[in-house]
This record gives structure tokens, C-alpha cells and sequence, in this order.
């Protein structure tokens, strides 16, 4: 009874955990999505692959954790069984006090995990994604382009899986439903291991790299500068762009206003701009216009309402980029001016998480943010290269059992030997959770010219959140099997046959054994393609290729970079500057509205003989009551409300006329 109850204790702590992945998933996509403007199944959707994509950073380490107990206790029991004692119970040093679990618990897990993302990533999401940008206006002929621009996707998979079952044809092996669910492993894994080698190979380097920039001071907000002037000439490209397109669509709804057929669908695709712009248009383009001689078909109002959404989705994703680097480069900006400081309370207002200042004092975020910040970066940074030369190492050799040469394996298997689990799991948790920053860091950080970014102020498009569910749907497989490779938990690693016992994860996956190729060399080798990525990536060679062809990268020492550089530091020094006189202009009229509304409730008595002559007076020496209002106010008035305002003011007849006293400070009397 009492190991049943400490089961189930065990199972309940596994849901917790799990429920504070779930918890961390739903945060982020917070951050980067728009819960109100995306559709539900995005957003759910989304957040299975993002759980699924998380989940195994506690998932595999329990995996290991299980796996060397078991070894243990059969170890013990062969040990025993040698020396004619098999009735004497393993040795205790082999009992899990903390983490043990049901049999059935994991492999349940893992099945849901691995075939949900299989699902999700080969299925369901491109179909989505394609659904998403397809121009149709039925949801019946947007299921059908979705399917047909899917038809490439499903067919490259299918040949892949065909020159395998060819291969395994070959081999002598049987076609049975356990052969074909390994070629279908296989081929999914393969495409998998291929994305996750340059994902790692870029994130091992960038992760550290980054990290180390961003403690030193201006770095950063030169980079924002940079950044700014190239948002700059983008947005007014994406801008002119979505102009021209409404434009169009508008002069089309007037040309086939009559039509039965095509008026609903430009009004579709109408209600898809912003309505300041089609009011502009509307202005702008006169309502009697000739009728145009080609009729604009079905088919080309399809293909312009794509163009419509891919132009709109790169309009906002310009202006979420541009905005949000704008206000980190003020925030930046003002860090460095109170890092000049002594005064604690020039606290930065720019950029500020309303949760952090309800829990975070302002004096304690002034320090954080001046001071202590860049130095836990300087840590950080050094812990991240630390880890990524013992990853980078560990891939080039975990190929090699005898010696083990693999600093993971080592650790690992040297704890397995003391039996202590705890050390083991802690150490798997750390490991495989760098592991999944760096690759899934560079999923966040990866932009396709126009087709994909991830925005973390909630300016995401639904294109780009599913996208990125693919990728990490399709990394997650790879990624376990890699980990399990470099710490010598793979059979075709090993070549351990005394290692009676396998993980949970590998009993599901099966044994590639059928594909040999695959077994023996790509899942081993390939690996090792790392080095050569990580050396790329150090060099910047992509970034000054990409620069040396014209697309404009951030490289310090180049003319192009400084014109830029200079160009962003001039558009942040007029936004602030036009902020200031917002909140000038703002705080004016509140005093001003405070000061003529107390003297309107001061007023007791009112005559009106006499305030007709104080109004006759001001009105022929030109001067209104309300000239104290703001410009913009005033020009943006009526003509017949300026005589409405006057009425509005009392006047008090009981001190109008007597002798005042003269103001102590100038402008006082106002």
C-alpha cells in the first residue's frame, strides 16, 4: 500500500511538472501571439507543439533516470543468481526513494508525445499554414488550396520513404506493420536530425555570443540604431506597397459594384486594411470613374486577395519590428543616462512590464537594470560558452565507446556507477535544456525575407506561429535521440550488448536496424557536421556573404553600417523628441482645464448686462476666453463652437474691476 501511494505521489509531481511546462508555453505564446486577433485552433494548436516541444526537458532526464535503475536492479540479480542467492532482494542502493514511477507512465507519455507531433507536424499545421495564406473566400476552396500546395510538401516525404522501403526491400526484410512504422521513423527522423544540426550549429555560438555583447555598454543601442534605419526603409516600402493594393481593391469594388459575384469579394478583401487607409482612399480616388474593359475574373480577385494578405502581413510585421525597436533604443537610452547617475529615483519609465513594477521595487530595478544587470550577463555568457564547447565536444565524439571520450557519457555514466540519480537527472535537465534553447533559440531568432518572423510584442502573424510549431514538432525526436547518443544510452552507439535495458523513448522509436545507412553512419556521423557549422557561424561567413550580396547586415567596421547607425540614432533623438512635446502638451492642457474649471466653480453670482460688455470687449479686441486651448484643438474645432465656448465661462461681478494685487511670479495671473 504504501509504495502504491508513493506512486502515485510520484505520478502527481510528474503533473506538476508538466503543468508548469504547459504554464510556460501559454506565457510565452502570450508574448509573441494575440490571443483576441488570431483564430482559436492557431492558438491551441500552437500551444501543443510548443508543449510538446518543452515537455521533454523533464520527460528524457526521468527516461534516464528509470532506465539506470532498472539496469541496476538486473545487474544485482544476475549477480545474484551466479552465486546461488536469486531469492535475495537487489541491493537497496538500487531503490529510487524520490522519482519512481509506474511502467506504463512513460511509454503512455512518450506515444502522445511523439505521435501527436508527428501529427501536428506532417499534417495538421501545414495544412493550417496553407489555409491561413490561401486567397480563396470559402473555407471549402481554401481546404482545397491547402491541400494542393501541400502536395509537394507530402510528395518529397513520400520519396524519401520510398527509397527506404526500396532499400529494405533489398536488404530481405519483411514488410510488416513494425518495418514500416521504423521506415516511417526514419524517414521523419532524417529530415529532423538534418534541421537540428544547423540549428545547433548556429545557437551554440550565437547563444554565448549574444549573451557577452549585450553586458557591454552601447553595443546593443548601436545595433538598434542599425536596425532602425533598415525597419525604416522597409516600413515605407511595406507601407506604399499595402496603399497601392488598397487603392486597387477599391477602384475594382467600384467597377464591379453592380456585379452579384465579385462585389462580396472585394469587400472581403476592402475590410482587410486598415480603415484610415480606405478612408484616405476614398478621398483621394473620385466615386464616377470609367468602367474598365477587362473584366477582373474570379480567378485573378484569388490570386489578388493572396497578394492582399502577404502585403498586409508584411505591413504589420514592419511596424511591430520598427515600434519595438524603437522603444527599446529609448529604453537603452535611458539606461545609459542613469547609469551616469547617483540618483536612484531617474528611474526608466520606457519598456516596463506592468507585472515587474508591482513586484519589483523601483529602487531595486534601478540597480538591476544600471548595474547588476551586466554583470549576471557577463556570468551567463561565460557558463553558455562553457556548455557549448562540452556539447561541441561531446558531438564530435560520442561516436567513440572505447575509451569514452564523450564528456557527457562520462559524467553520466560515472554517477550511474555511485547510483546517484539525483546528480543524474539534474545534470540530463541541464544539458538537454541548453540543448533546446540553442536550437529552439534559433527557431525564435530565424527570419525568412518576408515570409516569417517572430515579433515578442504580440504582432506575430498566424503564417509565422505555425511555422515555427512545425519546426519544433519536427526537431523534437531528433533532438532526444542525439542526447541519448551523447550520453551513451543508444544501443547503435554503444554496441553494449551487456546493456539489457533501453529507455522508455528508444522502446518506442524501435530499432533502425532495417535501415542500416541511417543506424550505423547518418545518425552517428552526421553529428559531427556541427563543428563545421559552429566555425561558420563564429567567422560570421553567412552574415558577410548575405552582406557582400546586398542584404545589409550589422558588421562594425563598414561604411554602409554607419550611415545606418547614424540615420536610426537621428529617428530615435525626433521620436523622443515629439514625445516630449506630447506629454508637454498633455500636462498644458490638464493645468489649464484644472485652472478654468476651479474658477467656473468659483463663480457664485452672474450678471448678465455686464458680462455681455466683458464679451463684447474681448470679441472686438480679438482675444477669446478659450485662446489658452492647444492649437490642434482649436484648428481641429468648428467655427460655430468658438462662440458656444465663450457662454461657458462665468464671470465674477463681485471682483471685476477692483483692484488686484500684481503677481509674485511672472505668468501667474494665467
Amino acid at each position: 500500500l504504501l509504495s502504491f501511494i508513493h506512486s502515485q505521489m510520484n505520478v502527481a509531481l510528474l503533473a506538476v511538472q508538466l503543468l508548469f511546462v504547459f504554464i510556460i508555453v501559454v506565457l510565452i505564446l502570450h508574448q509573441y501571439g494575440d490571443w483576441q486577433r488570431q483564430h482559436f485552433l492557431v492558438s491551441f494548436s500552437t500551444v501543443v507543439a510548443w508543449f510538446l516541444a518543452f515537455v521533454i526537458v523533464f520527460m528524457l532526464p526521468l527516461d534516464v533516470v528509470l532506465t539506470f535503475h532498472r539496469l541496476c536492479d538486473n545487474r544485482e540479480i544476475i549477480v545474484n543468481n551466479d552465486t546461488n542467492r536469486s531469492s535475495v532482494p537487489a541491493d537497496d542502493d538500487c531503490q529510487l526513494s524520490d522519482i519512481d514511477l509506474p511502467e506504463n507512465v512513460l511509454p503512455i507519455l512518450w506515444r502522445f508525445v511523439y505521435w501527436t507531433s508527428q501529427l501536428l507536424t506532417w499534417i495538421i499545421l501545414p495544412i493550417m499554414q496553407s489555409y491561413s495564406n490561401a486567397g480563396e473566400f470559402t473555407a471549402l476552396g481554401k481546404l482545397k488550396r491547402a491541400l494542393f500546395n501541400n502536395a509537394l510538401y507530402y510528395g518529397t516525404y513520400l520519396i524519401i520513404f520510398a527509397f527506404l522501403l526500396l532499400y529494405a526491400v533489398s536488404k530481405g526484410h519483411y514488410l510488416n506493420a513494425g518495418n514500416l512504422k521504423t521506415i516511417c521513423i526514419a524517414a521523419s527522423n532524417t529530415w529532423g536530425l538534418f534541421w537540428l544540426v544547423l540549428l545547433l550549429g548556429y545557437g551554440l555560438v550565437e547563444v554565448p555570443r549574444n549573451t557577452w555583447l549585450n553586458s557591454k555598454p552601447g553595443f546593443t543601442l548601436m545595433k538598434l540604431y542599425f536596425k532602425l534605419g533598415k525597419l525604416m526603409v522597409e516600413r515605407n516600402d511595406a507601407e506604399e506597397t499595402v496603399k497601392e493594393l488598397c487603392q486597387q481593391a477599391y477602384l475594382l469594388s467600384l467597377q464591379n459594384e453592380n456585379c452579384s459575384v465579385r462585389a462580396p469579394m472585394l469587400k472581403v478583401i476592402l475590410e482587410k486594411f486598415p480603415i484610415s487607409m480606405v478612408r484616405a482612399v476614398k478621398k483621394k480616388v473620385p466615386q464616377t470613374i470609367a468602367q474598365s474593359d477587362k473584366q477582373s475574373s474570379e480567378k485573378m480577385l484569388i490570386l489578388f486577395h493572396k497578394q492582399v494578405i502577404k502585403s498586409l502581413q508584411d505591413y504589420n510585421r514592419t511596424n511591430a519590428q520598427y515600434d519595438a525597436a524603437m522603444a527599446n533604443a529609448i529604453y537603452l537610452e535611458d539606461v545609459e543616462k542613469n547609469q551616469q547617475s547617483s540618483d536612484t529615483q531617474a528611474l526608466i519609465v520606457q519598456n516596463q512590464n506592468p507585472l515587474i513594477s508591482i513586484i519589483c521595487h523601483p529602487t531595486i530595478r534601478w540597480y538591476f537594470d544600471c548595474h547588476l544587470k551586466r554583470y549576471l550577463l557577463i556570468v551567463l555568457s561565460v557558463f553558455c560558452c562553457i556548455m557549448s564547447v562540452f556539447i561541441v565536444w561531446s558531438e564530435m565524439t560520442f561516436s567513440n565507446v572505447n575509451p569514452p571520450l564523450s564528456l557527457a557519457a562520462l559524467f553520466v555514466h560515472m554517477a550511474a556507477g555511485d547510483k546517484n540519480y539525483m546528480f543524474i537527472e539534474m545534470f540530463s535537465i541541464t544539458t538537454i535544456s541548453y540543448m533546446c534553447i540553442c536550437a529552439y533559440y534559433t527557431v525564435f531568432r530565424l527570419k525568412v525575407y518576408r515570409y516569417y518572423h517572430l515579433d515578442s510584442h504580440h504582432h506575430t502573424d498566424e503564417n509565422s506561429l505555425l511555422f515555427s510549431a512545425i519546426l519544433l514538432c519536427r526537431l523534437t525526436p531528433p533532438l532526444c535521440l542525439n542526447f541519448l547518443g551523447i550520453i551513451h544510452m543508444d544501443m547503435h552507439v554503444t554496441k553494449d550488448l551487456n546493456l539489457q535495458t533501453e529507455t522508455a523513448y528508444t522502446k518506442l522509436m524501435g530499432h533502425l536496424d532495417v535501415i542500416e545507412p541511417i543506424s550505423s553512419w547518418f545518425n552517428i556521423y552526421f553529428p559531427m557536421a556541427i563543428i563545421l557549422l559552429c566555425i561558420f557561424t563564429f567567422f560570421r561567413l553567412g552574415s558577410r556573404l548575405l552582406h557582400f550580396i546586398g542584404f545589409e547586415q550589422f558588421i562594425v567596421d563598414d561604411d554602409i553600417t554607419a550611415d545606418l547607425v547614424v540615420n536610426g540614432k537621428a529617428m530615435v533623438l525626433a521620436e523622443r523628441n515629439q514625445r516630449k512635446r506630447q506629454v508637454d502638451r498633455q500636462s498644458r492642457d490638464q493645468f489649464w482645464k484644472s485652472k478654468l474649471g476651479n474658477r467656473s466653480l468659483s463663480t457664485q453670482r452672474f450678471d448678465p448686462s455686464h458680462a455681455a460688455n466683458r464679451m463684447q470687449n474681448i470679441n472686438s479686441s480679438g482675444i477669446y476666453s478659450n485662446d489658452r486651448q492647444c492649437i490642434i484643438e482649436l484648428e481641429e474645432l468648428p467655427e460655430n463652437t468658438i462662440d458656444d465656448e465663450r457662454s461657458r465661462f462665468d464671470f465674477n461681478m463681485a471682483n471685476y474691476g477692483t483692484p488686484q494685487p500684481a503677481p509674485t511670479r511672472i505668468f501667474e495671473d494665467l
